[in-house]
């Protein structure tokens, strides 16, 4: 199942291609991401790279809009023979020793180079690495998390940390068919032009609390964050500021605007099904997305279940200020 308008299917051959260009680089992102990034941004620039493909998405940043905030790809070069991580205790050291071919990696890398659309990384974010795995953890299991083996419910990434992100980019290793289990949007637009303008107006003002996500709180992070401020549910038009379960509101009004628009979302959402070789971008601001486990028949392929994603962003000017090394920017928080 797919309710996503396609934005470009690879052709064949500039699929081969791009396999073959990633299948040739040696670097190991886990171990050295910035050196794997340079040469992912080599091949990129190389005569070898599928001109067509270039152009159909070096201009995606300005293609984001409130009625598609998404890009969608696929026919994509499928990773190769992706390792069974083990759910019990997986983590980017092990990671880095089983993977082999970094395919997958070196698309997503290639996508923020070629739409200049660059990857931000965050010190309490997975300690720093800029690829995330969307896999199940057994500590995690039943936290509100990418690692979780339930569903995760509707949110903005980062929903109320001062230096979110502006995209989530996702490319799918592993997602068997015997389980329907999918990633989900809702466009903020559609929710704005079907609430009442009464319960809007109680959604636009600071009466919202969301605290820190799972993923910058958990297992020893680095930087205090503090507690986080309230705010309102839309900060303009189509900017919300979401994490359900978790946001709550500070009055009783505010509690049943929230119900509200918490049943619309799921009235109101867009559903797909990502297959391996399948790329997902959606805009941060002007999206709320979740993932809905529906069925599952087979339970080891769901602990098996695999994606990858970056958190990237329009520019890093608005991101520099939170950046203390430069030769290595990673944000502080």
């Amino acid at each position: 199942m797919n309710d996503f308008e396609l934005t470009y299917r690879l052709q064949d051959s500039e699929k081969n291609q791009l396999s073959e260009i990633f299948k040739g680089l040696e670097t190991n992102p886990y171990k050295d991401f910035l050196g794997f990034t340079r040469e992912v941004i080599a091949a990129c620039d190389s005569s070898d790279f599928p001109s067509s493909f270039r152009g159909a998405i070096e201009d995606q940043k300005f293609n984001y809009t409130p009625t598609k905030p998404y890009c969608f790809i696929e026919n994509c070069p499928e990773e190769i023979n992706p390792p069974v991580l083990p759910y019990e205790n997986y983590n980017t050291e092990i990671k880095a020793e089983l993977k082999k071919y970094f395919i997958s990696e070196a698309f997503l890398i290639m996508f923020s180079h070629v739409t200049k659309m660059p990857i931000l990384r965050y010190k309490n974010v997975n300690g720093g690495d800029p690829i995330s795995d969307l896999h199940p953890l057994k500590k995690l299991q039943n936290e509100q998390s990418q690692k979780a083996l339930k569903d995760v419910f509707y949110h903005n990434d980062l929903a109320n940390h001062y230096a979110r992100p502006n995209f989530i980019n996702i490319f799918c290793i592993r997602n068997s068919l015997k389980n329907k289990i999918y990633t989900t949007l809702t466009k903020n637009i559609d929710l704005v032009r079907a609430l009442d303008p009464d319960v809007l107006a109680v959604l636009r003002q600071p009466l919202f609390f969301t605290p820190h996500d799972v993923l910058t709180t958990y297992g020893g992070s680095s930087i205090d964050l503090g507690k986080a401020p309230n705010h309102p549910i839309f900060v303009n038009d189509n900017y919300t500021k979401l994490f359900e379960t978790r946001t709550k509101g500070i009055t009783s009004e505010a509690e049943e605007a929230l119900d509200i628009f918490i049943k619309l979302l799921y009235e109101k959402t867009l559903k797909a099904h990502l297959t391996p070789g399948t790329f997902f971008s959606l805009h941060n601001d002007l999206t709320i997305h979740a993932r809905i486990v529906e069925k599952v028949t087979d339970k080891n392929e769901l602990k098996n279940r695999w994606l990858i994603k970056t958190l990237s962003c329009y520019s890093m000017d608005q991101y520099y200020r939170f950046i203390n090394d430069f030769s290595n920017p990673i944000i502080e928080g």
